[in-house]
């Protein structure tokens, strides 16, 4: 089995490159350049390709070339909205341009848990496969709109074509130097942390679990196609894990907490005001973002288990030692 891994020197595309070796897979690992490629040691099963921007590669039909396994984790996930549209939109169709003419055949597209439409969701419903799509991206982030115009790609590829298809949506992906997120609250400058609400459960998704999911879609191609939720089992709320992290990272900037419904009740009455665009708005005062962060729900990771024949390696205390630990959990040894 030779898989072809997109944004492998990404956060989580280190560590499923690392996974795909200790699998023994043949691997190669797209990166954008050069400095990327000397992330690991040399290893008789890997290549790295640098193709710089992928929605310009042009080595791509000999880049997949004997690949079995797609998997295309290659994303922008912050910036300027050109840029993000650039990067997942445009990346995503020149790769599936190139897919429809060679003989891979099967894709794992990488999506995320953003896609959903919370505004839809009442509070403590059980987010599974099934919840609504983001009716309204225009009132989400550049990271919403562009994962969701992805799936739309990758499902018409699908229809369009005899491959498979496995989507996986990851939650809230952490681990080692990515332990603060938006679902947390906002992290001012790293010199205080406005939380928004203690009691929702985090949808966490350790790395490593993440990377180890992702070999588990590879050995386990659908009949046609899948989405698959993941999740950690053992998940937190907002306030144990903002507490756990100051256990092990006792040099975090003070916080203050500012309850749920309060904001929730801001966003709403500042969302009425005639005249006011929701991307000229912070994060905190547009509904669809707040519900989106910080609602509070309930999550499950059955249909990964089922369907993959997978279960978390690490619980969520292993989860944040090994991601305060000075060790690179990433690097692929021969």
């Amino acid at each position: 089995m030779k898989l072809l891994i997109t944004g492998a020197s990404g956060f989580i595309g280190r560590y499923v490159v690392a996974a795909a070796l200790r699998k023994g897979y043949a691997v190669r690992a797209l990166v954008r350049s050069a400095e990327q490629a000397m992330l690991w040691p040399h290893h008789p099963q890997l290549e790295v390709v640098c193709c710089g921007d992928l929605q310009h590669a042009v080595n791509l039909p000999t880049t997949l070339d004997g690949i079995d396994t797609v998997v295309h984790l290659a994303a922008v996930l912050s910036g300027t909205f050109e840029a993000q549209k650039q990067g997942t939109i445009l990346a995503t169709r020149t790769l599936l341009q190139a897919l429809k003419a060679s003989d891979v055949g099967h894709l794992i597209a990488i999506s995320t848990f953003s896609v959903y439409d919370y505004l839809a969701l009442s509070q403590g419903t059980i987010l599974s496969e099934s919840m609504p799509l983001e009716a309204h991206p225009e009132q989400r982030d550049g990271y919403t709109q562009t994962k969701l115009a992805q799936e739309v790609l990758v499902r018409q590829f699908a229809t369009e074509t005899s491959k498979l298809l496995t989507i996986l949506r990851p939650g809230i992906v952490y681990g080692k130097d990515h332990l603060w997120h938006s679902s947390l609250g906002v992290n001012v400058k790293d010199r205080l942390w406005v939380g928004v609400g203690d009691r929702a459960i985090l949808p966490l998704l350790y790395v490593e679990n993440c990377a180890d999911a992702i070999m588990q879609a590879v050995l386990y191609p659908p009949k046609s196609r899948h989405t698959i939720n993941l999740t950690d089992d053992d998940l937190p709320t907002q306030k144990a894990y903002r507490d756990a992290l100051r256990q092990v990272l006792p040099h975090l900037p003070p916080s203050v907490t500012l309850p749920w419904a309060v904001v929730n009740q801001v966003s709403g009455w500042v969302a009425k005001i005639p005249g006011i665009s929701p991307a000229n708005l912070p994060g905190l005062l547009v509904p669809a973002r707040v519900h989106a962060r910080f609602k509070p729900l309930a999550y499950s990771n059955t249909r990964a288990k089922q369907y993959l024949d997978w279960a978390p390696q690490f619980s969520f205390a292993q989860a944040l030692e090994r991601s305060v630990s000075e060790s690179n959990f990433w690097e692929a040894q021969p």
